[in-house]
Protein backbone atom coordinates (compact mmCIF):
# COMPACT_ATOMS: atom_id res chain seq x y z
CA UNK A 1 0.00 0.00 0.00
CA UNK A 2 3.09 2.46 0.81
CA UNK A 3 3.98 1.81 -2.88
CA UNK A 4 0.49 2.86 -3.96
CA UNK A 5 0.64 6.08 -2.16
CA UNK A 6 4.24 6.53 -3.75
CA UNK A 7 3.02 6.53 -7.16
CA UNK A 8 0.16 8.54 -6.32
CA UNK A 9 2.10 11.32 -5.43
CA UNK A 10 4.93 10.69 -7.60
CA UNK A 11 6.08 13.15 -10.66
CA UNK A 12 5.50 9.96 -13.06
CA UNK A 13 3.10 7.66 -11.00
CA UNK A 14 3.31 5.36 -14.42
CA UNK A 15 6.60 4.41 -13.74
CA UNK A 16 6.08 3.37 -9.78
CA UNK A 17 2.51 1.63 -10.72
CA UNK A 18 4.03 -0.12 -13.31
CA UNK A 19 6.96 -1.65 -11.16
CA UNK A 20 4.30 -2.47 -9.01
CA UNK A 21 2.19 -4.40 -11.17
CA UNK A 22 5.29 -6.69 -11.95
CA UNK A 23 5.94 -7.16 -7.86
CA UNK A 24 5.41 -10.97 -6.83
CA UNK A 25 3.03 -9.65 -4.67
CA UNK A 26 0.76 -8.08 -6.59
CA UNK A 27 0.44 -11.55 -8.79
CA UNK A 28 0.16 -13.53 -5.69
CA UNK A 29 -2.63 -11.15 -4.18
CA UNK A 30 -4.65 -9.51 -6.58
CA UNK A 31 -3.36 -11.17 -9.87
CA UNK A 32 -4.05 -14.43 -8.56
CA UNK A 33 -7.30 -15.18 -10.35
CA UNK A 34 -5.79 -14.79 -13.72
CA UNK A 35 -4.21 -18.04 -15.03
CA UNK A 36 -0.69 -19.12 -15.61
CA UNK A 37 1.28 -17.53 -18.20
CA UNK A 38 -1.27 -14.35 -18.62
CA UNK A 39 -0.70 -11.40 -16.51
CA UNK A 40 -1.43 -8.03 -15.80
CA UNK A 41 1.43 -6.99 -17.90
CA UNK A 42 -0.31 -6.39 -20.84
CA UNK A 43 -1.72 -3.51 -19.05
CA UNK A 44 1.97 -1.84 -19.07
CA UNK A 45 2.61 -2.63 -22.48
CA UNK A 46 -0.88 -1.49 -24.23
CA UNK A 47 -0.11 2.32 -22.80
CA UNK A 48 -0.23 5.16 -25.06
CA UNK A 49 0.48 8.75 -24.07
CA UNK A 50 -2.22 11.55 -25.49
CA UNK A 51 -2.90 15.18 -24.96
CA UNK A 52 -5.46 16.47 -22.77
CA UNK A 53 -8.76 17.73 -23.37
CA UNK A 54 -10.79 20.16 -21.59
CA UNK A 55 -13.86 18.23 -19.68
CA UNK A 56 -12.26 15.08 -20.64
CA UNK A 57 -10.63 12.69 -18.69
CA UNK A 58 -8.13 10.33 -20.55
CA UNK A 59 -7.13 6.40 -19.17
CA UNK A 60 -3.78 4.34 -19.68
CA UNK A 61 -4.40 3.48 -23.44
CA UNK A 62 -5.44 7.01 -24.69
CA UNK A 63 -9.40 6.68 -24.42
CA UNK A 64 -11.24 9.93 -23.63
CA UNK A 65 -14.62 10.20 -21.65
CA UNK A 66 -16.59 13.15 -21.09
CA UNK A 67 -17.13 13.84 -17.74
CA UNK A 68 -20.54 14.38 -18.32
CA UNK A 69 -21.12 11.04 -19.11
CA UNK A 70 -19.98 9.75 -15.64
CA UNK A 71 -21.02 11.52 -12.33
CA UNK A 72 -17.82 10.05 -10.65
CA UNK A 73 -14.74 10.89 -13.61
CA UNK A 74 -14.45 14.62 -12.27
CA UNK A 75 -12.16 12.66 -9.56
CA UNK A 76 -10.13 11.30 -12.62
CA UNK A 77 -9.68 14.76 -14.58
CA UNK A 78 -5.97 16.10 -14.43
CA UNK A 79 -2.61 13.22 -15.52
CA UNK A 80 -3.62 10.68 -17.89
CA UNK A 81 -5.09 7.69 -15.63
CA UNK A 82 -2.12 5.08 -15.15
CA UNK A 83 -2.98 1.19 -15.41
CA UNK A 84 -5.53 0.15 -12.61
CA UNK A 85 -3.85 -1.77 -10.18
CA UNK A 86 -7.02 -3.08 -8.78
CA UNK A 87 -10.12 -1.31 -10.92
CA UNK A 88 -10.61 2.09 -12.74
CA UNK A 89 -13.41 4.53 -13.46
CA UNK A 90 -14.96 1.66 -15.77
CA UNK A 91 -13.54 -1.56 -15.22
CA UNK A 92 -11.30 -3.85 -13.31
CA UNK A 93 -8.25 -5.33 -13.91
CA UNK A 94 -9.96 -8.63 -15.20
CA UNK A 95 -11.83 -6.59 -17.44
CA UNK A 96 -8.82 -4.36 -18.77
CA UNK A 97 -6.30 -7.76 -19.04
CA UNK A 98 -9.54 -9.93 -20.68
CA UNK A 99 -9.76 -6.76 -23.29
CA UNK A 100 -6.73 -6.15 -24.15
CA UNK A 101 -5.81 -9.98 -24.77
CA UNK A 102 -8.70 -10.33 -27.11
CA UNK A 103 -7.39 -6.94 -28.77
CA UNK A 104 -4.36 -8.30 -29.40
CA UNK A 105 -5.49 -11.58 -30.29
CA UNK A 106 -7.94 -11.18 -33.08
CA UNK A 107 -7.05 -7.34 -34.17
CA UNK A 108 -5.26 -7.26 -37.61
CA UNK A 109 -3.91 -4.16 -39.70
CA UNK A 110 -4.95 -5.69 -43.15
CA UNK A 111 -8.64 -6.62 -42.40
CA UNK A 112 -11.77 -4.90 -40.67
CA UNK A 113 -11.99 -5.34 -36.71
CA UNK A 114 -15.20 -5.52 -35.09
CA UNK A 115 -16.79 -5.52 -31.83
CA UNK A 116 -19.91 -5.72 -30.09
CA UNK A 117 -21.12 -4.54 -26.90
CA UNK A 118 -24.17 -5.48 -25.66
CA UNK A 119 -25.68 -4.08 -22.17
CA UNK A 120 -23.45 -1.36 -23.64
CA UNK A 121 -24.93 2.00 -21.30
CA UNK A 122 -22.32 4.75 -22.72
CA UNK A 123 -20.06 2.10 -24.66
CA UNK A 124 -16.82 1.86 -22.67
CA UNK A 125 -15.34 -0.94 -23.67
CA UNK A 126 -16.01 -0.79 -27.69
CA UNK A 127 -14.29 2.91 -27.51
CA UNK A 128 -11.68 1.05 -25.34
CA UNK A 129 -11.32 -2.06 -27.82
CA UNK A 130 -11.61 0.46 -30.90
CA UNK A 131 -8.71 2.55 -29.27
CA UNK A 132 -6.64 -0.49 -28.12
CA UNK A 133 -6.85 -1.60 -31.75
CA UNK A 134 -5.97 1.80 -33.15
CA UNK A 135 -3.07 1.67 -30.98
CA UNK A 136 -1.49 -1.28 -32.89
CA UNK A 137 -2.23 -0.12 -36.41
CA UNK A 138 -5.37 -1.49 -37.04
CA UNK A 139 -7.61 1.47 -38.13
CA UNK A 140 -10.49 -0.11 -40.22
CA UNK A 141 -12.70 -0.78 -37.75
CA UNK A 142 -16.85 -1.42 -36.68
CA UNK A 143 -17.82 -0.88 -33.32
CA UNK A 144 -21.28 -2.08 -32.02
CA UNK A 145 -22.85 -0.82 -29.37
CA UNK A 146 -26.17 -2.21 -28.12
CA UNK A 147 -28.45 -0.45 -25.95
CA UNK A 148 -32.15 -0.46 -24.59
CA UNK A 149 -32.07 2.92 -23.05
CA UNK A 150 -32.18 5.83 -25.16
CA UNK A 151 -30.54 8.63 -22.86
CA UNK A 152 -27.55 5.76 -22.89
CA UNK A 153 -27.55 4.94 -26.58
CA UNK A 154 -26.88 8.38 -27.40
CA UNK A 155 -24.32 8.85 -25.22
CA UNK A 156 -22.83 5.65 -26.22
CA UNK A 157 -22.71 7.58 -29.80
CA UNK A 158 -21.29 10.61 -28.38
CA UNK A 159 -18.46 8.60 -26.99
CA UNK A 160 -17.91 6.60 -29.68
CA UNK A 161 -17.55 9.79 -31.99
CA UNK A 162 -15.40 11.28 -29.21
CA UNK A 163 -12.95 8.76 -30.08
CA UNK A 164 -12.73 9.05 -33.49
CA UNK A 165 -14.90 6.23 -34.42
CA UNK A 166 -17.79 7.76 -36.60
CA UNK A 167 -20.05 7.21 -39.66
CA UNK A 168 -19.66 3.56 -40.92
CA UNK A 169 -17.38 2.88 -38.08
CA UNK A 170 -19.95 3.58 -34.91
CA UNK A 171 -23.06 1.44 -34.75
CA UNK A 172 -25.82 1.89 -32.32
CA UNK A 173 -28.23 -1.12 -31.68
CA UNK A 174 -31.24 0.61 -29.28
CA UNK A 175 -32.39 -3.06 -28.03
CA UNK A 176 -32.31 -5.25 -25.30
CA UNK A 177 -31.14 -8.90 -25.65
CA UNK A 178 -32.58 -11.49 -24.08
CA UNK A 179 -32.86 -15.18 -23.60
CA UNK A 180 -35.75 -15.61 -25.88
CA UNK A 181 -38.17 -13.35 -28.03
CA UNK A 182 -40.61 -11.24 -25.98
CA UNK A 183 -42.10 -8.06 -25.66
CA UNK A 184 -39.86 -6.12 -22.88
CA UNK A 185 -39.83 -3.44 -20.44
CA UNK A 186 -36.81 -1.89 -18.52
CA UNK A 187 -36.54 0.47 -15.71
CA UNK A 188 -36.79 4.57 -16.36
CA UNK A 189 -33.07 5.19 -15.26
CA UNK A 190 -32.89 8.67 -12.99
CA UNK A 191 -29.93 9.95 -15.19
CA UNK A 192 -27.84 8.94 -17.58
CA UNK A 193 -24.32 10.22 -15.85
CA UNK A 194 -24.72 7.16 -12.50
CA UNK A 195 -27.90 5.43 -13.64
CA UNK A 196 -26.43 3.21 -16.24
CA UNK A 197 -29.66 1.08 -16.62
CA UNK A 198 -30.64 -2.45 -15.36
CA UNK A 199 -31.61 -5.89 -16.52
CA UNK A 200 -34.55 -5.93 -18.94
CA UNK A 201 -37.33 -7.80 -18.30
CA UNK A 202 -40.45 -9.13 -19.84
CA UNK A 203 -43.56 -6.76 -21.02
CA UNK A 204 -46.57 -9.00 -19.56
CA UNK A 205 -49.41 -6.63 -19.94
CA UNK A 206 -50.19 -4.11 -22.62
CA UNK A 207 -48.49 -1.27 -20.42
CA UNK A 208 -44.68 -1.35 -18.94
CA UNK A 209 -45.21 -1.59 -14.87
CA UNK A 210 -44.40 1.77 -13.17
CA UNK A 211 -41.52 3.27 -13.34
CA UNK A 212 -40.46 1.11 -16.69
CA UNK A 213 -40.80 1.76 -20.44
CA UNK A 214 -41.01 -0.29 -23.19
CA UNK A 215 -37.93 -1.33 -25.24
CA UNK A 216 -37.67 -3.72 -28.20
CA UNK A 217 -35.42 -6.99 -27.81
CA UNK A 218 -34.14 -10.25 -29.57
CA UNK A 219 -32.34 -12.91 -28.63
CA UNK A 220 -28.59 -13.30 -29.06
CA UNK A 221 -28.88 -15.77 -32.45
CA UNK A 222 -31.41 -13.18 -33.81
CA UNK A 223 -28.61 -9.90 -32.86
CA UNK A 224 -25.73 -12.38 -34.41
CA UNK A 225 -27.94 -13.47 -37.90
CA UNK A 226 -26.90 -11.83 -40.82
CA UNK A 227 -23.95 -10.26 -39.10
CA UNK A 228 -20.98 -9.72 -40.13
CA UNK A 229 -18.10 -11.89 -38.11
CA UNK A 230 -17.45 -10.18 -34.85
CA UNK A 231 -13.36 -10.25 -33.38
CA UNK A 232 -14.88 -9.42 -29.90
CA UNK A 233 -17.99 -9.63 -28.03
CA UNK A 234 -18.24 -7.08 -24.71
CA UNK A 235 -21.40 -8.72 -22.82
CA UNK A 236 -22.72 -6.88 -19.64
CA UNK A 237 -26.45 -6.76 -19.19
CA UNK A 238 -26.79 -6.99 -15.72
CA UNK A 239 -27.54 -10.89 -14.59
CA UNK A 240 -28.70 -13.46 -16.75
CA UNK A 241 -25.96 -13.44 -19.35
CA UNK A 242 -25.10 -17.10 -19.25
CA UNK A 243 -28.61 -17.52 -20.66
CA UNK A 244 -28.42 -15.72 -23.53
CA UNK A 245 -26.18 -18.00 -25.42
CA UNK A 246 -29.36 -20.46 -24.97
CA UNK A 247 -30.06 -19.74 -28.63
CA UNK A 248 -26.59 -19.90 -29.95
CA UNK A 249 -24.82 -22.68 -31.35
CA UNK A 250 -21.25 -21.87 -29.81
CA UNK A 251 -19.33 -24.31 -32.64
CA UNK A 252 -20.65 -22.01 -35.12
CA UNK A 253 -21.29 -18.49 -34.93
CA UNK A 254 -20.03 -15.63 -36.31
CA UNK A 255 -17.85 -15.10 -32.71
CA UNK A 256 -13.87 -15.14 -32.14
CA UNK A 257 -13.58 -14.00 -28.84
CA UNK A 258 -16.34 -13.34 -25.78
CA UNK A 259 -15.57 -11.25 -22.56
CA UNK A 260 -18.59 -11.48 -20.30
CA UNK A 261 -19.79 -10.44 -17.00
CA UNK A 262 -21.27 -12.76 -14.20
CA UNK A 263 -23.62 -12.11 -11.49
CA UNK A 264 -24.20 -15.32 -9.63
CA UNK A 265 -21.88 -18.85 -9.25
CA UNK A 266 -24.55 -20.45 -10.82
CA UNK A 267 -23.53 -18.17 -13.89
CA UNK A 268 -20.05 -18.92 -13.64
CA UNK A 269 -20.43 -22.43 -13.94
CA UNK A 270 -22.98 -22.52 -16.49
CA UNK A 271 -20.29 -20.50 -19.16
CA UNK A 272 -17.50 -22.98 -18.15
CA UNK A 273 -19.78 -25.86 -19.29
CA UNK A 274 -20.96 -24.15 -22.28
CA UNK A 275 -17.81 -23.19 -23.72
CA UNK A 276 -15.61 -26.28 -22.67
CA UNK A 277 -18.36 -28.62 -24.09
CA UNK A 278 -17.80 -25.92 -27.50
CA UNK A 279 -14.32 -26.37 -27.56
CA UNK A 280 -13.24 -22.57 -26.33
CA UNK A 281 -10.32 -21.66 -24.01
CA UNK A 282 -10.60 -19.92 -21.10
CA UNK A 283 -8.09 -17.21 -20.82
CA UNK A 284 -9.42 -14.88 -18.00
CA UNK A 285 -11.38 -16.26 -15.10
CA UNK A 286 -12.44 -14.20 -12.55
CA UNK A 287 -15.07 -15.38 -10.53
CA UNK A 288 -18.08 -13.42 -8.53
CA UNK A 289 -17.80 -13.09 -5.03
CA UNK A 290 -20.10 -13.35 -2.46
CA UNK A 291 -20.61 -13.45 1.62
CA UNK A 292 -23.35 -14.62 3.85
CA UNK A 293 -26.02 -12.07 4.85
CA UNK A 294 -24.94 -11.17 8.47
CA UNK A 295 -28.32 -12.30 9.54
CA UNK A 296 -29.56 -14.53 8.11
CA UNK A 297 -27.40 -17.52 6.36
CA UNK A 298 -29.22 -18.59 3.87
CA UNK A 299 -29.76 -14.78 2.25
CA UNK A 300 -26.60 -14.32 -0.24
CA UNK A 301 -24.82 -11.06 -1.14
CA UNK A 302 -22.83 -10.32 -4.66
CA UNK A 303 -19.74 -8.32 -3.56
CA UNK A 304 -18.08 -8.50 -7.12
CA UNK A 305 -19.29 -9.25 -10.40
CA UNK A 306 -17.32 -11.86 -12.27
CA UNK A 307 -15.21 -11.69 -15.56
CA UNK A 308 -14.35 -14.68 -18.37
CA UNK A 309 -12.96 -14.07 -21.49
CA UNK A 310 -13.54 -17.04 -24.15
CA UNK A 311 -11.58 -17.60 -27.19
CA UNK A 312 -12.20 -19.77 -30.10
CA UNK A 313 -9.15 -22.43 -30.70
CA UNK A 314 -9.15 -21.34 -34.40
CA UNK A 315 -9.90 -17.43 -35.23
CA UNK A 316 -10.58 -16.87 -38.89
CA UNK A 317 -8.30 -15.63 -40.95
Amino acid sequence: MQLISRARQSEKPIDLLASFLLTDEYQQRLGKDLPVGLDASILLRSGRSVEPRPGFVRDFIGCYTRTDLVAWSGSFLGEQQPPPFVADMIGTVAEWVGLLVAVENTARADRVFRVIEIGASWGPWAAAAGVAARNLGVHETVLTVVEPVPQLADNAALHLADNGFVGGQAEIVRMAVMPYSVQAQIEIIAHSSFDFGSRARPLYNTMPDVGCEEVKALTMAELLSDRDHQDLAVINIGGGEEDLFDTVDLRDCPLSTVLISTHSQEADFKLWRLFSAAGWRNRVNHPCAVRQDDANPAVLHLLRDGTQLWMRPALPS
